[in-house]
């Protein structure tokens, strides 16, 4: 589903209720999207991770009232080992990021 489908959804009813349900979206279709993809590699998940959390934003933006770190939120409360290790494998990559450009200016 796309995020302005999640926010329309949203936007027709802005309960709690709602917004459980689409919490509850997010978590099956990531759950999809890492099975149909055949997510073998922990940097293929993060991938997806990094895409659900941008489609949250998307969402979010689309609503009045929802946080744009939602996706976070859900990650840490429900999935708390992939919460850290998808950390973990932001704050290698903005490392690399960091020593390819030269250090911090």
């Amino acid at each position: 589903m796309k995020a302005k489908e999640y926010a329309k959804m949203y936007n027709e009813s802005k309960t709690d209720k709602t917004l459980a349900e689409i919490i509850k979206m997010f978590d099956r279709e990531m759950r999809d999207l890492i099975r149909q993809r055949g997510c073998a590699k922990d940097s293929a998940v993060v991938g997806v991770f990094e895409e659900m959390d941008i489609k949250w934003q998307a969402f979010a933006r689309k609503t009045t009232g929802v946080g744009s770190d939602g996706f976070r939120i859900m990650m840490e409360r429900f999935h708390e080992k992939a919460y850290v290790s998808w950390n973990l494998a932001r704050l290698r990559l903005q490392s690399r990021l960091v020593h390819v450009r030269g250090g911090l200016q």
